[in-house]
């Protein structure tokens, strides 16, 4: 039903309705993907941020086992 509507408007003249519909489709498409790659960089620095303060803890761990022994 959709491609025949937008058929018959272009085979008019009239672009408004399939023109509308082209721009869904790319919103729907891109917007997935800039959801999905915002998530993965929120996962990746929160990750970098979390090894840093483990080796930012492991140090301190070392040093005051190093002063208590």
């Amino acid at each position: 039903m959709c491609k025949s509507i937008v058929q018959s408007e272009i085979s008019a003249g009239n672009e408004g309705i399939s023109s509308g519909i082209n721009f869904g489709i790319i919103y729907l498409f891109t917007s997935t993907y800039l959801l999905l790659t915002a998530g993965g960089l929120l996962w990746y620095f929160r990750s970098k941020k979390d090894q840093k303060n483990l080796e930012i803890q492991n140090k301190i761990s070392e040093r005051v086992a190093s002063i208590h022994n």
